[in-house]
C-alpha cells in the first residue's frame, strides 16, 4: 500500500506546481494544453494539475481563444505561412476544431496577397527566372502550406 501524502505535502507540490506554471508563462503566452503538458512531464499528481489549471484560467493566464487569434495574426503577418500550416500548428498545441474556425473567420481568406508577396520577393533575388527558379519557389511556398491552386495563380498574376 502506498503512502498518503499528508496536506502540507499536498499543498508544498501544488505551489512548486503553480511556480512552475508561472514560469513557463512568463517566456510567452502558451495554450492550455502546452501548460498541463508541462506540468505532467515535471510529474505532477493529475489532481495537483487540474488544481493548477484551474487556477491560471480563472486568473486569464492561460487563454486558448486569444492564444490562436495572436498566434493566427503574427504567422500571416510575419512568418507568412497558410492557413492550411497554421491551423495543423495550432491543432497541435491543443487548440479545438471549433475554436479554430470561430477564430480563423475574423481573418481574411485570400492567400493570394500573401503568396504574390513571397514570390515578388523570391523572384527580385534570382538573376533568370526559368523553370529551376521556379520550381524553388513553388517548393518553398508548399512548405508553408499553400495550395497548387493558389501559388499558381500567384505565378499567373506576376506574368511569370
Amino acid at each position: 500500500m502506498l503512502p498518503q501524502k499528508t496536506n502540507r505535502q499536498m499543498n508544498d507540490r501544488l505551489e512548486q506546481a503553480k511556480n512552475r506554471a508561472f514560469r513557463f508563462l512568463t517566456a510567452r503566452r502558451r495554450t492550455y494544453k502546452q501548460v498541463a503538458d508541462k506540468l505532467a512531464e515535471c510529474e505532477f499528481e493529475q489532481e495537483i494539475i487540474d488544481e493548477v489549471m484551474w487556477i491560471v484560467e480563472k486568473h486569464n493566464f492561460v487563454n486558448d481563444f486569444e492564444f490562436a487569434r495572436d498566434y493566427i495574426a503574427d504567422a500571416t503577418r510575419l512568418k507568412k505561412h497558410s492557413r492550411k500550416k497554421i491551423r495543423f500548428d495550432l491543432l497541435k498545441k491543443g487548440i479545438c476544431k471549433a475554436m479554430l474556425d470561430e477564430v480563423f473567420a475574423q481573418f481574411p481568406a485570400d492567400e493570394l496577397p500573401i503568396v504574390i508577396e513571397i514570390i515578388e520577393k523570391k523572384v527580385s533575388k534570382i538573376e533568370v527566372i526559368d523553370f529551376k527558379a521556379k520550381q524553388k519557389i513553388f517548393a518553398h511556398l508548399s512548405g508553408k502550406g499553400f495550395s497548387y491552386d493558389v501559388i499558381n495563380a500567384g505565378f499567373e498574376t506576376l506574368g511569370l
